[in-house]
């Protein structure tokens, strides 16, 4: 391929059906396992599910006789996912399977995923995911709690102002939390999981979805995340899942794993600028999140 050169292998959708099911994984790179990504494909019959492929890299193995594929250079895979709303629009489904470039699936029946999402009648949910960040999606105890908070929601409702005794409330401090402030200019590393930690102290009020392998179960769901996605670039996709466990109703399916094996470090002179780009993003989203989902039901 061309060294600028922008891919849109993507055919015409005018046969594509109502009520159709799309699954979206964002974004590959040049660091891509392309074998998780044909492993992954497997657990979506292609006579159920449409595929979209996003990717930020110009590489030649992209599963193009399987999903369509969108590639833009050097983008977030928040930012690809905007690039892509309207793309995505046309497809016309009734629910979206989001899987983020670094989690294997494993074995996921998706079909079971969905039959949850359905009984349960909810717009998100997801799988455990081992190696999430917070305890609720991965920890069999917690995704319980969790599950039993959520079921007293009804989609688009705010959560409840306190949680049930069993899950850490929220902060009773009178004072904000202490601002999140970048590393030490002498710091040569900083993993993205330590600087999520500091990120938790901020977001105690509300239980969330983290979007690994996640399943938007009602058009309102997409419709309020692709309004975030167009809130701010570049789209380092912090804020997004804190925001969409405000205002939709979620779930996770404690009978499933799936592995999310990503785990990189801001190192290098640009680290200080990109710690602050993306605690700027996710504090932004968060100012905005009430004004950018309203009125999506």
């Amino acid at each position: 391929m061309l060294a600028n050169q922008k891919v849109q292998l993507i055919p015409s959708l005018a046969s594509v059906k109502r009520n159709c099911s799309l699954l979206v994984i964002a974004s590959l790179s040049n660091w891509t396992n392309m074998s998780f990504i044909d492993d992954n494909l497997r657990c979506f019959p292609p006579d159920a599910w449409k595929c979209l492929v996003l990717g930020n890299a110009l590489r030649s193995d992209y599963p193009t006789s399987r999903c369509d594929v969108s590639v833009h250079p050097h983008t977030r895979w928040g930012e690809i996912l905007h690039i892509n709303s309207l793309r995505i629009r046309e497809y016309d489904c009734e629910r979206i399977m989001l899987v983020l470039d670094d989690v294997n699936l494993q074995s996921l029946n998706v079909t079971k995923l969905v039959h949850f999402a359905e009984q349960m009648k909810a717009d998100m949910v997801s799988p455990k995911v081992l190696g999430a960040t917070h305890k609720w999606m991965y920890d069999t105890n917690a995704v319980q709690l969790f599950n039993i908070r959520n079921s007293n929601r009804t989609a688009t409702s705010p959560p409840t102002s306190q949680p049930p005794p069993e899950l850490p409330p929220p902060s009773l401090s009178p004072s904000p939390p202490p601002p999140l402030s970048p590393p030490s200019p002498h710091s040569t590393a900083l993993r993205l999981s330590n600087t999520r930690q500091l990120w938790k102290a901020h977001v105690l009020d509300t239980l969330y979805i983290e979007l690994y392998a996640t399943l938007f179960n009602s058009r309102l769901a997409w419709r309020g995340f692709e309004n975030l996605l167009a809130i701010i670039r570049p789209g380092y996709g912090w804020g997004y899942d804190h925001c969409m466990g405000r205002h939709v109703k979620q779930f996770i399916d404690a009978s499933q794993n799936v592995l999310h094996l990503g785990h990189r470090s801001l190192e290098g002179p640009g680290s200080q600028i990109e710690y602050k780009a993306i605690l700027a993003e996710a504090q932004f989203i968060m100012t905005a999140c009430d004004s950018a989902v309203a009125g999506i039901a």
